[in-house]
């Protein structure tokens, strides 16, 4: 089977020590270089509340025809 995921990285996870909690720290370089996180796309720090703001506005306009969320 395959499991499919998806998630927002507001900051730089810190990918040795989950990968070595998993039992996988030969995976960390690996996860380091294949992700990236809204801090290192805006080149500056980024408030989660704004990103999840963002998103819940983006998802709740496209699914619900403009609505807003609040």
């Amino acid at each position: 089977g395959i499991l499919l995921v998806a998630g927002t990285l507001v900051t730089v996870p810190d990918w040795a020590l989950l990968c070595d909690a998993l039992g996988h720290p030969e995976d960390a370089a690996e996860m380091q270089r294949r992700t990236v996180c809204c801090e290192e796309l805006a080149r500056r720090p980024v408030s989660m509340q704004a990103v999840v703001s963002g998103l819940e506005q983006a998802l709740c306009k496209r699914l619900q025809g403009g609505a807003d969320p609040k």
